[in-house]
């Protein structure tokens, strides 16, 4: 059951791409790969979304919670904000994810 989920999700996310205008083709790509990433990350946490639809601002404390344990790099983190912030915009949900990485304690660039 849960790798249906995870295969509906990630067809929801190829489709969600496909909407986007005006980007260039890398951008898209780019988007896909960092969103595709986020959804396995939640699905190994536990959270078992069948749409990027679904995707919750608890979502992303979670996930901004995990790339710190996981010790990724600061810049990375601010990456993956980025396309979610872009994300929540296609989707026509402001406050999915906050405008300031400050608000999720992620660190200034060194």
């Amino acid at each position: 059951m849960s790798k249906t989920k995870l295969r509906s999700a990630q067809f929801s996310i190829n489709e969600l791409i496909k909407q986007v205008q005006g980007y260039s083709y890398a951008s898209k790509a780019d988007m896909k790969h960092m969103l595709i990433r986020c959804i396995k990350d939640l699905h190994e946490l536990g959270f078992k979304l069948a749409h990027i639809k679904g995707l919750k601002p608890k979502h992303v404390h979670v996930l901004v919670a995990h790339w710190k344990q996981e010790g990724k790099n600061t810049a990375t983190i601010k990456n993956y904000m980025s396309k979610l912030r872009k994300t929540a915009l296609i989707l026509e949900k402001p406050k999915l994810v906050k405008p300031k990485n400050d608000d999720y304690q992620i660190e200034k660039r060194r």
